[in-house]
């Protein structure tokens, strides 16, 4: 079937987030990818009121040369937050009695739409629609508490849209998300479609730098950690670990990246800003690469992942990995990482304890680790998604 001539239209509103992690990593890289395929023709569309935010720049800087080879239609009229809200409130006169294509200002036919965010996106998108689902973070007891109460009620709203509009197709990152939407909302597992995360083998490889442990003050060995500092990912459990096997190895340091999240940061920061913690705060992703390649260890204690990115870059740049048992992690760690029990912080002792004791052990990891990471990259994810694709349109035609 020769799908050059369909139409995809992407709302990629996140390519243009400030702050390029997560969701926003996904969407930039598959949208490149998907352009440079170039088996289907493609479009973009994305929110910012009076231009304020500049979004049209910012992504256009982000797809770099692909930016030429698509369409982009920009709604000035109404900024994403109002998308966020509007879902949340399940109020859908913000949108005029007007579909998605309509209300943007769409011109002629569209073969299909991918919402590449599940947990938000406007409740006006069409029947022959693919939206993407990262996890499910907004509905599972014990983790949704971490993030707003608009978010979680834009979560279940939007899900809730899914379960209705059942000629919609869903993406999931992986067979765990899968699983769990089936789950938490009467949505039929045969529509959907389980696509891996990638990871860029051209910048996250193993490349040792001293000048940037000398910026942020690390002394070698070091236990690294990288990700929002919050219960969800067990951060906390990771720092009892720690204390519970530093004095065993002379000098061993805990480094601790990434961002406290604005609601929690009274309650972290007294904990995180501890004498003996390291805590370096956000970084980029060459200073990334750079410490995960000296660490002694990756430690990703993590109570639940949609996918479990972090364990990926660090695998790619052969450092041995600690992470959680639960979830998504063991689909991308297999073999190559070695895994505890979430919130047990003796096992987690334990486990450290052990590797560090193991430099054998260490250097395998490292080697299946490297091996397990060129499984997953973004052609791979490019091309998954443009079966999809085909898979919808036949099914439609």
């Amino acid at each position: 079937m020769d799908n050059r001539n369909k139409l995809i239209h992407f709302e990629a509103q996140r390519v243009s987030s400030v702050n390029a992690r997560g969701i926003s990593y996904y969407e930039i890289n598959l949208v490149k990818n998907l352009i440079q395929r170039a088996r289907f023709k493609y479009e973009i569309s994305f929110f910012d009121y009076h231009k304020e935010m500049e979004n049209r720049r910012i992504i256009e800087e982000r797809l770099g040369k692909f930016k030429d080879y698509v369409r982009f239609y920009e709604c000035n009229d109404i900024s994403y937050k109002d998308i966020i809200r509007s879902s949340a409130e399940g109020n859908l006169s913000i949108y005029q009695g007007q579909e998605y294509n309509d209300f943007v200002g769409i011109n002629g036919r569209v073969d299909l739409f991918h919402f590449m965010n599940a947990n938000m996106f406007p409740l006006n998108i069409p029947d022959n629609s693919i939206v993407t689902a990262h996890d499910c973070m907004g509905i599972i007891p014990g983790i949704r508490e971490s993030f707003s109460e608009t978010f979680q009620k834009s979560f279940v709203n939007c899900h809730k849209f899914l379960e209705k509009n059942k000629r919609i197709t869903i993406i999931a990152d992986s067979e765990s998300t899968k699983e769990d939407i089936t789950k938490y909302f009467d949505i039929e597992a045969e529509r959907i479609f389980v696509v891996p995360l990638g990871i860029d083998h051209d910048f996250y490889y193993k490349q040792t730098d001293k000048s940037i442990l000398k910026k942020y003050k690390i002394v070698e060995p070091y236990i690294f950690y990288i990700g929002a500092v919050e219960e969800r990912k067990g951060v906390f459990d990771l720092i009892e670990a720690y204390r519970m096997i530093r004095k065993r190895y002379d000098g061993i340091q805990l480094v601790i990246a990434g961002g406290i999240g604005a609601r929690n940061k009274d309650k972290y920061e007294p904990i995180i800003g501890a004498e003996d913690i390291n805590y370096i705060g956000y970084i980029s992703d060459d200073d990334k690469r750079a410490l995960l390649s000296s660490a002694e260890m990756f430690v990703f204690p993590s109570r639940y992942e949609g996918f479990g990115l972090p364990i990926l870059e660090a695998m790619s740049c052969e450092c041995p990995v600690i992470t959680s048992n639960i979830s998504s992690l063991p689909e991308v760690g297999g073999d190559a990482v070695e895994y505890v029990e979430p919130e047990s912080v003796e096992d987690l002792a334990y486990v450290i304890r052990r590797l560090m004791d193991d430099e054998k052990r260490r250097r395998d990891m490292s080697n299946l680790g490297k091996k397990r990471a060129r499984i997953f990259s973004w052609e791979r994810c490019a091309k998954e998604t443009e079966n999809v694709y085909s898979n919808v349109l036949r099914s439609v035609t």
